[in-house]
């Protein structure tokens, strides 16, 4: 025992020292290690980067008899052989073709398309629709969709049932709407989860890009859940539909802050003049922000039974709640003789706002 502790001890000086050269020892291996695998992954990414390069390249030419020539070259055909035979090269392909189809539009995109139903790369993509997995079955539904297979709407519409996932439910919903407006309308009809804001922007997008107004079941989407009802809100601002007034003027007491500020807006951009009375009515007992919207609505009314409502509003109100009200009185029939009434009351801050919002520049 004496023997060992001198050996590798002989003392607390050797201790440290040996403890020194471990932890020397111990760094530089560290350091080498985390070096090698640098350079592996240096190699990895330009190895990487060659490849898609070739892979680009094999593409075009494949493309570029797709698009200029009546039928596949010989050279193109291999091409294509090969790389259909390969998953990773497949997609590969698939993505590539996806990309060069949004720049294109009229005959060459549906030559694009065409080639891709008839090399059952359709086949490949609703293949992803089964996986389970997330990544890939959003990647089939994008893929489905920019190809226009209208004939995956089935598929598509499968996924409503067996995927829980609201994104992936959002997705497909667009999809469909894209490939074929009134079907697309049939199942978000029956939507009843939440639609993201992402979602419900992109779709009245999609919509407005189709010229498609013809909107079906407006009024459903009013008695659904929250995330829903301020969807059907913008799909009725987005088709000026009037019929749907009588339930927006219900929801105004029924539903929270929130979903109440796109009701509001609502009657406002519809210009429902008769709901004057009732969004004033509820104005004292509401949050800033629909207060906001009840003012912004009664500017599109316009109405001058309005006026000694709005000046009262002017008094007493937080800076944001009297600039929306001394808009709204500018707006307003008659509001040049409130404008001056409020003139009348020597309020700096108002009369600062009055200046503010009679400013042509502005």
């Amino acid at each position: 025992m004496i023997y060992w502790f001198t050996y590798f001890g002989g003392g607390a000086h050797n201790f440290q020292y040996s403890l020194l050269i471990f932890f020397i020892l111990l760094f530089t291996s560290i350091s080498l290690a985390f070096f090698i695998l640098t350079l592996l992954s240096i190699k990895s990414r330009k190895m990487r980067q060659r490849r898609d390069k070739e892979l680009n390249e094999l593409c075009e030419t494949v493309f570029n008899s797709i698009m200029f020539e009546e039928r596949l070259s010989n050279e193109a055909e291999d091409i294509l052989d090969d790389l259909l035979s390969d998953a990773t090269e497949t997609q590969f392909l698939v993505n590539e073709l996806v990309g060069l189809t949004r720049q294109f539009t009229g005959e060459v995109a549906d030559k694009l398309r065409e080639f891709y139903q008839r090399e059952e790369l359709v086949e490949f993509s609703l293949d992803k629709l089964k996986t389970g997995d997330k990544k890939a079955i959003l990647m089939g539904i994008e893929e489905l969709m920019e190809m226009n297979v209208t004939s995956a709407i089935p598929a598509l519409a499968s996924l409503l049932q067996t995927e829980e996932d609201e994104e992936i439910q959002g997705h497909v919903h667009l999809a469909i709407l894209n490939l074929n407006p009134d079907q697309g309308f049939r199942y978000l009809n029956e939507a009843n989860k939440y639609l993201s804001e992402w979602h419900q922007l992109t779709i009245i997008a999609l919509l407005d890009r189709k010229d498609y107004y013809d909107v079906p079941y407006l009024d459903k989407w009013l008695t659904k859940n929250d995330s829903l009802i301020i969807f059907g809100c913008r799909l009725i601002r987005f088709t000026k539909s009037l019929i749907e007034i009588p339930l927006l003027k219900e929801l105004v007491t029924t539903t929270p802050p929130h979903v109440k500020v796109e009701v509001v807006r609502t009657l406002g951009v519809l210009e429902a003049n008769d709901a004057g009375p009732l969004l004033m009515d509820i104005y004292p007992h509401e949050n800033e922000e629909v207060k906001l919207a009840i003012l912004e609505a009664l500017s599109q009314f316009g109405d001058p039974a309005a006026l000694p409502f709005l000046i009262e509003c002017t008094i007493r109100e937080p800076f944001r709640i009297r600039m929306a009200a001394i808009r709204a009185i500018d707006k307003t029939g008659g509001g040049t003789e409130a404008m001056k009434q409020l003139h009348s009351l020597q309020d700096t801050q108002i009369d600062k706002i009055i200046r503010h919002v009679s400013d042509t520049r502005i």
